[in-house]
């Protein structure tokens, strides 16, 4: 419902992570003396992150399970699932296609950050993963909300231990920190043209009817 009915500047209320990631894509490729446009970037992009999230995925598996087969078949389905493919086609250029890749990038240095009673501080990698995914997608809170499950069942079960508590307190002080500073910019952005939009509404549905302020019902229907 973003579009309707006042309508709204995609490019600067937008989450920007997919638009920066694009560049720099483009960016890079031309300086290492690859010329490809960005419309070609934005194009391939979905297609590139639809890999790089099954690889994430096949990561994630092997690390939760240890098992090369099990890694495999998780991506097999994965490359198969309805979900995903819609995400990964070329030219189907949406936020979901870079947020995938986000997504998996943060839940697998997150399991990675408890490999071990030495692998904590990776707790600041899953943190920066989120903060990408943040900037890319609304469903950033899923991610978070998914991490902190985890924690609980963990705790619940009787696995607590210090490298939990210090993975988790850095993946969710720079996560959070990080997800405030990426979305402040584009929440003031969003919020101003709303409050634009509404206040030209007003003004013009009181030009066009002077008896406005002598019949509240009219005013009701304007808004």
């Amino acid at each position: 419902m973003s579009w309707y009915p006042l309508g709204r500047p995609v490019g600067t209320t937008i989450y920007p992570g997919m638009q920066i990631t694009s560049v720099t894509i483009w960016n890079v490729l031309n300086s290492l003396g690859v010329e490809i446009s960005l419309n070609d970037v934005c194009c391939y992009v979905p297609a590139w992150f639809g890999v790089s999230a099954t690889v994430f995925l096949t990561a994630l598996t092997y690390e939760c399970t240890g098992s090369a087969n099990g890694s495999v078949a998780a991506a097999g389905i994965m490359s198969v699932v309805p979900a995903h493919i819609m995400r990964s086609v070329g030219g189907g250029y949406d936020n979901e296609s870079v947020a995938m890749t986000a997504m998996c990038c943060t839940f697998f240095w997150w399991c990675r950050s408890l490999r071990s009673n030495s692998s904590w501080p990776l707790g600041i990698v899953a943190g920066i993963a989120y903060i990408y995914m943040a900037a890319a997608w609304g469903g950033y809170i899923f991610v978070i909300n998914m991490v902190a499950v985890h924690t609980l069942g963990l705790m619940a079960t009787g696995r607590y231990s210090n490298k939990l508590h210090h993975a988790y307190t850095l993946f969710y002080i720079v996560g959070t920190y990080g997800e405030s500073a990426a979305l402040a910019r584009v929440h003031m952005l969003h919020d101003t043209k709303l409050r634009t939009r509404n206040a030209q509404m007003i003004q013009r549905c009181c030009l066009s009817r002077p008896d406005i302020w002598s019949r509240p019902q009219v005013l009701c229907r304007c808004l």
